[in-house]
């Protein structure tokens, strides 16, 4: 067959148009609509050679007809050819012996498909492939699962469930490192849903919302929890932003009273079945080893990785390490006791006996400038101040250490309003000597 004896036409068109994509762009009356760029092979060896194509428009014979046809490149005129306007890539299945419906998709920079949705097939029938979980956990499971490139098979396909109902995987994102974000509903409780980082490890009763984070190989979550109250959540679609942190959207019928609230938009439940948005925290803008989210609830600053200036990073403070002293706060200035430098203003990361617990004697002493009783925190007014006090001499309660306990100078006892230098000062320097850097 030559394939430049093909002629179609567009009857009743006001416009047949080549755009620059390839595609014809025709307008009508009703509206507009694009045919794709033709696309044609041949099978050689059992394989699909592809062949250039494109379309020839004909010059207008009728003012309501318009002609077209295809210019082809070189082929083998011994084998067939074909030639499809709008072709699929590929098409097929998912799914087991029992119940599967796909309901979210997303594609990630390389043209991998990821899919949700729900299944009451097991391990024995549906393709579970490295994870995230290759179990089928009772009733109802989500599931996910990454096509490859080609569309020839999975990457990884795996189960998101409790013992309950998951009428899950609702919807689908996947990040720029290629995770994939699910979200969707479960009755399943803590004791079988795979909750793991948050946003919340209890479930509140109902049905509750739920979002998780899959590692990018698929073999695990990353995190995992619920989003809801006492009444009935469903979580109906996800989205997530360059930094990683995921948007969820649904309706719930959970009151403030027991719905997690927190910033808006409406903080008060308005009757019926509100929609609801949250923003679930996985970034961590200002490096210091501590999510967005995490620093919110600790009431540190995610864009100041030292919230404090004390010389430590919020995340090292926070993870209580042993070479920080161990029991540290990362809102707390007062915890670190390296001095600055007085001639230039700054501290050096290492707490010393000369150079540190020393200047905390000399500067914060038991006696007030040029006094000689101990200092009475009652009757200091710079006592709730958070920098230091201006002037040697000041009492601060972040230097009393109260009475030596049995211990000695590392077991300190209740604050007693006074600083001395064998309860307080001495014991600085093995309980809180450390090294941040």
């Amino acid at each position: 067959a030559d394939p430049e004896a093909i002629k179609l036409a567009y009857r009743g068109a006001s416009s047949v148009k080549l755009n620059r994509a390839g595609q014809l762009a025709v307008s009508t009356p009703l509206g507009g609509f694009r045919d794709d760029k033709p696309f044609a092979y041949q099978r050689t060896d059992g394989q699909r050679v592809r062949v250039q194509a494109s379309y020839d428009l004909a010059p207008r014979a009728r003012a309501d007809v318009r002609r077209y046809g295809f210019n082809v490149g070189a082929y083998d005129k011994t084998k067939p050819l074909v030639i499809d306007p709008v072709v699929l890539d590929y098409a097929g299945y998912i799914g087991g012996s029992g119940n599967d419906q796909g309901f979210g998709i997303a594609v990630d920079g390389s043209g991998s498909a990821y899919v949700s949705g729900t299944t009451a097939s097991t391990e024995g029938s549906f393709p579970v492939s490295v994870g995230p979980d290759l179990s089928h956990n009772g009733d109802r499971d989500a599931f996910v699962a990454k096509v490859k490139v080609d569309g020839t098979g999975l990457d990884w396909a795996g189960y998101i469930g409790g013992s309950a109902f998951d009428s899950s995987g609702l919807d689908i994102a996947v990040d720029g490192s290629g995770s994939a974000y699910v979200t969707g509903t479960t009755r399943s409780t803590e004791a079988s849903f795979p909750v793991s980082g948050g946003p919340d490890l209890t479930f509140n009763g109902g049905g509750d919302a739920f979002v998780a984070k899959l590692a990018a190989d698929g073999t695990g979550l990353d995190y995992a929890g619920y989003i809801g109250g006492s009444g009935n959540e469903g979580a109906l679609s996800i989205a997530v932003d360059g930094s990683g942190s995921a948007y969820v959207t649904g309706q719930t019928a959970s009151t403030a009273a027991s719905f997690p609230v927190s910033g808006g938009p409406d903080l008060t439940f308005n009757g019926g079945g509100d929609a609801f948005v949250a923003k679930v925290c996985d970034g961590d803008t200002d490096g210091d080893g501590l999510t967005d989210c995490e620093e919110a609830n600790i009431g540190t600053d995610p864009l100041e990785p030292d919230t404090d200036l004390d010389g430590c990073t919020d995340g090292a403070e926070i993870n209580n390490l042993p070479e920080l002293g161990g029991d540290r706060d990362p809102t707390d200035y007062w915890d670190f006791y390296d001095v600055p430098d007085p001639d230039t203003g700054l501290r050096d990361k290492v707490v010393t006996i000369p150079t540190d617990i020393l200047g905390v004697a000399s500067r914060f002493g038991n006696n007030d400038a040029g006094g000689t009783a101990p200092i009475n925190r009652n009757t200091d007014p710079l006592s709730n101040l958070g920098p230091p006090p201006p002037s040697p001499g000041n009492y601060h309660p972040a230097w009393d250490r109260g009475p030596r306990g049995p211990g000695g100078i590392t077991d300190p006892g209740p604050a007693d309003g006074f600083i001395t230098i064998p309860d307080d000062i001495l014991g600085v320097a093995p309980q809180f000597g450390h090294n941040c850097r």
